[in-house]
Formats: structure tokens, C-alpha cells, sequence
């Protein structure tokens, strides 16, 4: 649902967030991944969380404000490039996004947990992006901070 860098595919060099065709959860660095062997198969809304640590280069997943998958991986991620919604790369989401937001640092399990449900006012600290996806209509997004 969600892809930044290179769009070929080259490791460590292309991120992928979504679904796999199996219906699993992937936090990808394609073919450095975390990924989540429960099936997502209901049709409920969910929080999808995904926070890279650099420093120690831990991926960590959370679903719904709960922590469901970590792992460290090879090496630091380096993609550059434009970032994709909705696409992750080389291949189209399956599923509805309600909000993007991307930080300027890792955040806790418990930040994630408390502010999941809550509609951000979009100057906190340490926020890079925020789309809401409540332009209503058209093919353009608005960070509205």
C-alpha cells in the first residue's frame, strides 16, 4: 500500500508496507523483510504501524496499537525517491488507507498505542508528513500542516 525508493526493486534500496497475495503483513527492505505469518483476512478497519530504529536497525509492526512482529535486519535502509500510496513497489495495494503518517524519528509502542485513534492537529514534533485523505474528491493529496 505504501512504497518508497527505487521502483525496480533493489535491496535495501526499495521499501514496500501492504499486503502479500497470501494476505500477510509485510514491513519490506525487499528481500530484508518483516514479515507477519498471521493472515489478515476480515474486512474491519485496522491501524498498521511500522517504525524503523537506525541505529539499531530494528523493524517493528504494529497492528491496532499492539506490538505483532520485530526483527533486526541486515543493514540500514538508503531508498531514495519519491514516495507511493496505494502502490507499493512494483505492484498495487490491496485495501483502503485512512491517514499516512510519516516521523522523523522512531516512536514508542506507546505513542502508537495512545495517539492511533486520534486525529492529529499536524504540528507535532518530530512530524514529517501527514495526509488525511479527506480532499473528498481529485488525484492530489494535502499535508495540512
Amino acid at each position: 500500500m505504501t512504497g518508497h525508493g527505487a521502483s525496480k526493486g533493489v535491496r535495501l534500496r526499495t521499501l514496500h508496507i501492504g499486503f502479500r497475495p497470501d494476505d500477510t503483513f509485510t514491513f519490506a527492505f525487499f528481500h530484508d523483510d518483516l514479515d507477519i505469518p498471521q493472515r489478515t483476512t476480515d474486512t474491519d478497519w485496522h491501524h498498521w504501524a511500522c517504525v524503523f530504529v537506525r541505529d539499531t536497525r530494528e523493524q517493528i509492526v504494529y497492528r491496532d496499537g499492539v506490538e505483532v512482529g520485530r526483527r533486526t535486519c541486515d543493514m540500514p535502509y538508503a531508498g531514495l525517491g519519491g514516495l507511493t500510496l496505494g502502490r507499493g513497489a512494483r505492484s498495487f495495494g490491496r485495501g483502503e488507507l485512512d491517514e499516512v503518517r510519516i516521523w522523523l524519528r522512531p516512536r514508542s509502542g506507546a505513542e502508537i498505542a495512545a495517539d492511533r485513534g486520534r486525529r492529529l492537529i499536524g504540528n507535532e514534533p518530530g512530524l514529517a508528513v501527514y495526509y488525511r485523505f479527506d480532499e473528498g474528491t481529485g488525484t492530489t493529496l494535502h499535508d495540512p500542516r
